[in-house]
């Protein structure tokens, strides 16, 4: 089975921390035909994941797309072309917002908000 995770907008404070635990996690108790891609921003605390095992597989965002202003371009350009190159079973975001996939998807929502 082959999971992505989009963990792009998670960079700093607790959404960061919910996502490395959750990452550790799943690189420690994960059955064998589990394959899993991570989409991150780099120099954030990801990189520790890349040495975890041969079947995470890390993608990193562009340096030059992480910021505000091109975060569109990322959500909506950048992350759905991953998410076909891989071709997941489940899409599961990391961040409030669905992605705009067609592949089955779980949203993790860490701020209550949204749901109301």
């Amino acid at each position: 089975m082959k999971l992505f995770i989009n963990a792009v907008n998670l960079s700093s404070a607790g959404g960061l921390n919910v996502a490395l635990n959750f990452l550790n996690a799943l690189n420690q108790c994960r059955p064998d035909d589990l394959v899993f891609y991570v989409a991150a921003p780099r120099h954030c605390g990801y990189e520790a994941l890349a040495t975890a095992g041969t079947r995470t597989h890390l993608l990193w965002v562009p340096d030059w797309a992480n910021g505000p202003v091109l975060r569109p371009y990322v959500d909506y350009v950048w992350l759905p072309a991953q998410i076909r190159k891989v071709g997941p079973d489940v899409v599961f975001t990391m961040g409030n917002f669905a992605t705009p996939t067609l592949v089955r998807q779980a949203v993790l929502l860490q701020s209550p908000y949204p749901a109301y």
